[in-house]
């Protein structure tokens, strides 16, 4: 709005608070001055406007009333702009300009609190805030979900719930176990840093942090089929080099068999040192036939197979794999159609069940196979193979490395370590995942995943 039109009208308000003798006079001057105002402010007009208004109106009056004679109304007029009379007339106009704009400043202030407090509230960070002091005042609904702390309870405690440091200066950057109101932990990473103000005043410490436990998880797991994809492609390399000598050393000491049995009298020694030979070279090609499956350099051939045809055609091979006073109980729950190669799924289940019956084969009992579908949260969607044995039991610290190539708990000259580890890549390959667990409430289990035909064939 341009102001020069407005200022004839607002000198002789001006003129008429000037001429005022008496206060209520004034007052009304004051009053038509405000409404004014607002009639200016929602027009849009700035406060600069409104104060330019003011000054053009008193330079007006000041001209009109600079030579008027002593003792007029003008000339006390005059004096009266000169000495700041017109002050409370200039606040009056101006005050509800500086009303609006503090109200729009509560309004901005507001909105940005509620969306800083909206981010705080939704968002999936754990979100701590803690006063200059050092004093918990804050935590987020996302944080309360993940620890079980809500404020008051982790006031109490907070020593436990951040036991760390809030830095002075600069942004500091945590990875440390989290502790749970339960008394379990998790590991979280952490961003802390200080806030302060323009004066440089502390006013906070904000600290946004996150469970990477599953993160972790993921990056082991990656880690982990890099080691076993390089010691395939060394297993590979090794048999094949080692089969071809093999099979030089058994065909010669078949040959010497068959000439000693004929040379020599049956029992000698000549006939029983080659015996050992041949049996030595059959175990060094068992071996082979591990490294081999453990480095499955070509991918599995795969068809639609059904999984209680399946574990029908293997029950007899799986039996006889168990030691005397072990039984093997196959608990069909669905008929899924999976993809898979079904002679090399069945190498995984005669290695499972031989790993069970052998945990198994002091005290006897049950080793079970359970057949069904993995829960709706598993995807893709897949056919779940349980095979669960309640005999000795894997360590805690063994667990971790049941896969790994060459690792094994059994004494020495009873396993080579290769059986779980060519399972698990034979697995891999089906695009599948083999787990290990065990508690003493359910035992030792292995989880075979197999991704299913179609989502439609499992019954």
């Amino acid at each position: 709005m341009i102001i020069q039109p407005l200022v004839p009208a607002y000198s002789a308000l001006l003129a008429r608070y000037l001429y005022a003798t008496q206060p209520l006079q004034r007052e009304a001057a004051m009053s038509a001055a405000t409404e004014l105002a607002k009639t200016l402010l929602s027009n849009q007009v700035s406060m600069d406007e409104m104060l330019a208004l003011h000054q053009r109106a008193q330079a007006r009056l000041a001209a009109a009333w600079r030579d008027a004679p002593l003792g007029s109304a003008q000339a006390d007029g005059y004096h009266a702009l000169a000495a700041g009379g017109a002050m409370p007339l200039m606040l009056a106009v101006l005050l509800p300009q500086q009303l609006d704009e503090q109200a729009r400043a509560q309004r901005l202030w507001q909105q940005e609190h509620a969306k800083l407090a909206a981010m705080f509230e939704q968002t999936d960070d754990l979100v701590l805030v803690f006063d200059p002091a050092g004093q918990l005042e804050y935590l987020n609904p996302a944080f309360e979900r993940a620890t079980g702390w809500c404020l008051a309870a982790a006031l109490a405690r907070q020593g436990v719930v951040w036991p760390g440091q809030l830095p002075a200066q600069n942004t500091l950057h945590v990875t440390a176990p989290q502790a749970c109101a339960d008394d379990t932990q998790f590991l979280a990473t952490w961003s802390v840093s200080p806030i302060s103000d323009e004066d440089g005043q502390r006013l906070s410490h904000v600290c946004i942090g996150r469970d990477i436990t599953q993160m972790q998880r993921l990056e082991e797991g990656v880690r982990q089929n890099d080691r076993l994809r390089a010691v395939a492609t060394l297993a590979a390399g090794v048999a094949h080099d080692f089969n071809n000598l093999l099979g030089s050393i058994t065909g010669l000491a078949e040959l010497c068999a068959l000439q000693a049995d004929t040379a020599t009298a049956p029992g000698a020694r000549q006939a029983r040192n080659l015996a050992g030979i041949l049996q030595a070279s059959h175990r060094a090609a068992e071996l082979v036939g591990e490294l081999l499956s453990f480095a499955r350099e070509n991918p599995p051939s795969v068809q639609a197979v059904a999984l209680l045809a399946l574990l029908q055609r293997c029950e007899p091979l799986l039996t006889a794999s168990l030691p005397r006073g072990v039984q093997l109980q196959i608990e069909p729950l669905c008929d899924a159609v999976v993809l898979a190669d079904a002679a090399q799924i069945e190498q995984v289940l005669l290695n499972l069940v031989k790993n069970a019956g052998y945990a198994m084969r002091l005290g006897g009992g049950v080793v079970r196979l359970l057949a069904d579908l993995a829960p709706s949260d598993v995807q893709p969607a897949a056919a779940r193979l349980r095979v669960i044995d309640r005999g000795e039991g894997i360590a805690p610290e063994a667990l971790p490395r049941i896969f790994d190539p060459f690792f094994t708990t059994k004494p020495v000259g009873e396993g080579t370590g290769l059986g779980l580890a060519a399972a698990h890549g034979i697995v891999r390959h089906h695009g599948g995942r083999l787990e290990a667990s065990c508690s003493p409430e359910v035992g030792t289990v292995f989880t075979l995943l197999l991704p299913l035909a179609e989502a439609g064939n499992s019954g």
